[in-house]
């Protein structure tokens, strides 16, 4: 234990000298690139080298301060990569600030502009190299949050896909343990086009047993019927063991239906009815959807072209494909595309889940796996019937069987990104995965947002587009 604990703090301490190193790799970038296009930077090497010290210093206290390195992770780690670019963004502030108060009042605005930006884009390379090299030695030493589920009904399935999800953010998944399956070894849960067979290690009478067997570091209860006395006996079963006990509330259903959490001095309450939302975050999430619409489109325009001459030359038919979807309360808008099917195929069909579907064209191939017919869907965020992020805009069919739960998702603007989009779970239908969007319409703010553009474009990049 005290091992583990040791290279725990170790490992915390690389991490924290890559976001500092970051940050200064940023900045003398910068400072390099501005004095070889412009020639005449304020500062020399040295005073800049001196310089850079602050926005990495500033950053990294704005990173404690920001929570960012005890965040709980929330699907596909956007909670650190929320709390991340929110503290990101302050520190570039308060660096500001901490320069105009230096000695060195000439430096450029726009080499610092340069370094804030590279700043960021080295703390994602820094992050990314560290996760490589440091998961043998967290495999090895078994340093990942080992979970024991008891509960293999389908709240524990739907917790265990969670965990499938986000065990790149240092989650592994042990098993089950459940009285309900005496006869069932394993169970299967399926995520994105991936089926895990997961082990039910036993019955609820094994769970010292099994805490020591497995080497579990928590334990979270996922059976939302049963009563509290129950949850004691088994927490005072482990309390020993100096192991984290988690209860999935049996509030769950209310959670999920957008009541909002509280408490009055240690007792939890559920309100139901809509949250205080912030008067501003309708008009900033409409001014970021405007400019960031604006800013693609003018960037991408080259696409657009090539794109327009390229289907109109492999297959008969528009460029452009027009399709009927429900927005925001279930106000119906044409859905804008550029055409990636011939035009014999069922534009309500089911969607294809691979390029070698049939009625995928040769062009419609590339765009799709290159989300380039996406494209056009600008037009739809420009125009207020969609945002850059939101839950994708379903058929009218589809929204007719929604249930209660799934009609939540029509509370919002349909967005040309989301969380879904950007999962393991993309080529399962939209509807059937409704705790993406329930996730995002409860966390919804401009940080989540940026955090799924950052994550989208990252996804573009590799090439992991939706067929």
């Amino acid at each position: 234990m005290a091992i583990r604990k040791s290279i725990h703090a170790l490992l915390s301490g690389i991490l924290y000298a890559f976001d500092i190193l970051g940050v200064y790799i940023g900045y003398m970038m910068a400072f390099f690139i501005y004095d070889t296009l412009v020639g005449h930077s304020p500062q020399d090497f040295q005073e800049i080298s001196q310089l850079a010290l602050v926005p990495a210093l500033v950053t990294f206290i704005s990173f404690i301060l920001g929570s960012v390195y005890r965040c709980l992770p929330g699907p596909l780690g956007l909670n650190q990569l929320r709390r991340l670019l929110s503290a990101y963004f302050w520190s570039g502030l308060l660096t500001l600030s901490v320069l105009f108060f230096t000695k060195s009042q000439g430096f450029s605005r726009i080499m610092v502009s340069m370094g804030f930006i590279l700043g960021l884009f080295y703390v994602f390379i820094g992050r990314a190299i560290f996760i490589r090299i440091t998961e043998p030695i967290r495999s090895t030493y078994r340093l990942n949050r080992r979970i024991l589920i008891l509960g293999a009904g389908q709240v524990g399935r739907t917790l265990a896909r969670n965990l499938i999800i986000n065990s790149p953010s240092g989650f592994e998944l042990v098993g089950f343990l459940d009285d309900l399956y005496p006869n069932v070894k394993s169970v299967n849960v399926k995520v994105g086009d991936r089926e895990f067979v997961l082990p039910i290690l036993g019955a609820l009478a094994d769970l010292d047993l099994e805490c020591r067997r497995t080497r579990a570091s928590e334990v979270i209860v996922a059976m939302t019927k049963v009563p509290h006395s129950i949850h004691q006996d088994l927490f005072e079963k482990v309390k020993d063991l100096h192991i984290a006990f988690s209860i999935v509330p049996s509030a769950l259903e209310l959670m999920l239906t957008g009541a909002e959490a509280y408490s009055i001095g240690r007792i939890p309450l559920f309100r139901l009815g809509e949250k205080p939302q912030f008067i501003l975050s309708p008009l900033l999430k409409r001014t970021m959807d405007l400019i960031g619409a604006s800013a693609i489109g003018v960037l991408s325009s080259p696409i657009w072209v090539l794109s327009w001459l390229w289907i109109r030359i492999d297959s008969p038919g528009p460029a452009l494909f027009v399709h009927e979807r429900v927005g925001k309360g279930g106000k119906k808008f044409n859905f804008y595309k550029f055409r990636s099917m011939h035009l014999t195929a069922d534009p309500y069909a089911v969607t294809p889940q691979n390029q070698r579907d049939p009625r995928i064209t040769k062009s419609g191939a590339v765009l799709r796996r290159l989300s380039i017919d996406e494209i056009p869907q600008l037009i739809n965020v420009l125009k207020g019937e969609m945002s850059l992020v939101g839950p994708r805009p379903e058929m009218p069919f589809i929204v007719e069987g929604y249930d209660e739960m799934q009609k939540l998702r029509l509370s919002v603007k349909p967005g040309l990104t989301g969380v879904w989009q950007i999962s393991a779970d993309r080529a399962n239908p939209i509807h059937e995965n409704i705790d993406y969007d329930l996730y995002y319409l409860e966390n919804q703010s401009l940080w989540l947002d940026l955090a799924i553009l950052v994550r989208t474009f990252v996804s573009v990049l590799k090439g992991v587009g939706a067929y």
